[in-house]
C-alpha cells in the first residue's frame, strides 16, 4: 500500500492594504525561503502596487520598507535573511497612516 505523505508548507498572512490590493490574505508556500525572497515573490506575483506596499528604492537599491512589520510565529522578525521553514506563521502588516 503506497503511503501518503502530508505536504507541510509555510503560511503567509497578508492585512490591510497589502491584503486588499493582492485581493487575497493567505497564501502557502513551500519553505526554505528568506524574508527577503518572499517580499519580493509577493511583489512578482501580486503586482506593482503590491511590490510598492513592501519595498522601495533607497541609494539605488531595493530595499524593505521601514514600516513593514513582519512577525513569524508570533515574534517580530527584523532579518530578511530569516529562513521561513514549512510549517511557521509569517504575518505581514504594511505601513499604516492616518491622521
Amino acid at each position: 500500500m503506497e503511503r501518503l505523505e502530508r505536504v507541510v508548507m509555510a503560511t503567509i498572512k497578508i492585512f490591510g492594504t497589502l491584503r486588499d490590493r493582492a485581493g487575497i490574505g493567505q497564501i502557502k508556500i513551500s519553505g526554505g525561503k528568506t524574508i527577503w525572497q518572499i517580499l519580493v515573490l509577493l511583489g512578482e506575483k501580486y503586482g506593482d502596487s503590491v511590490r510598492r506596499l513592501l519595498l522601495e528604492e533607497k541609494d539605488g537599491e531595493l530595499v524593505k520598507r521601514a514600516s513593514v512589520v513582519i512577525i513569524i510565529n508570533g515574534h517580530t522578525q527584523v532579518d530578511l535573511r530569516r529562513i521561513v521553514e514549512d510549517g511557521e506563521t509569517v504575518t505581514i502588516f504594511p505601513a499604516v497612516a492616518g491622521g
